[in-house]
């Protein structure tokens, strides 16, 4: 009986609650398929404020129409029903959901060395960049410039930094590290991922948001907080903005 007793205490010390590697396809289906119901219904009822202005975007070399008020709107739109949704999975395994996903606060002191951290990080992408001449394509600024500022804020400091960190750094990670990857190869396999969803960009910019996606994700493992990254995500996000697109 003590035999028994300890197989089944053992079974409920790593919960893994979804197959890890289902996970990774729900993620990825979710990502790229709960948005098109909304973006067909703004489309269908939209007129020429939400059509207005597009830029041709070329993902995996194929040209690509983007309507910057519409395609923003639509971020804004289906984030938070991509957070709920993944959310709302996790809280029908009666998980912790405060530890699972990292859902707790960090101190200042922490927050001040991500910060610096982050600072280092941005110090080598201008070297980087300098270096080796990188520049965000120039579709990209066009849609972003062509977007109602207070709508591109709302898509790309709050919303996108959000959805992104609550699907890799939360719900994936949390199923991940659990697996015989541990918490290293969680780091690396959401850094990946998260990356590939950015695949409108060059190899040279993919590179860096692979490395941004690394610093991430040790802070993640590091404190257990999403709200870190989703903050230093924002950040990063953010500073366009103040000192322009380039």
């Amino acid at each position: 009986m003590k035999k028994i007793s300890k197989v089944i205490d053992t079974s409920n010390t790593f919960p893994n609650p979804f197959n890890p590697w289902w996970a990774v396809i729900l993620v990825l289906l979710v990502f790229n398929f709960l948005p098109i119901p909304f973006y067909l219904i703004l489309e269908s009822i939209g007129g020429d404020w939400l059509m207005q202005n597009p830029v041709e975007v070329e993902v995996l070399s194929f040209p690509t129409p983007m309507y910057p008020v519409l395609n923003n709107l639509n971020s804004v739109i289906a984030s938070p029903l991509i957070v709920w949704f993944l959310y709302w999975r996790m809280q029908k395994r009666n998980l912790n959901l405060s530890r699972e996903l990292g859902l707790q606060s960090v101190t200042a002191q922490i927050a001040g060395l991500s910060v610096i951290l982050y600072g280092i990080f941005a110090v080598i992408e201008h070297f980087y960049g300098t270096y080796f001449d990188v520049q965000m394509p120039e579709a990209f600024i066009q849609f972003i410039l062509s977007t109602p500022t207070w709508l591109a804020l709302l898509s790309l400091v709050v919303a996108a930094p959000i959805m992104e960190e609550f699907i890799f750094r939360g719900f994936l990670f949390s199923q991940l590290r659990n697996t015989r990857l541990g918490g290293w190869g969680a780091i690396i396999t959401t850094s990946f991922l998260w990356t590939v969803i950015h695949i409108q960009y060059e190899p040279m910019i993919l590179y860096l948001l692979f490395i941004f996606g690394i610093l991430l994700g040790y802070l993640r493992y590091k404190y257990n907080s999403l709200y870190l990254v989703i903050g230093i995500h924002a950040l990063n996000n953010t500073i366009p903005f103040i000192f322009g697109f380039e």
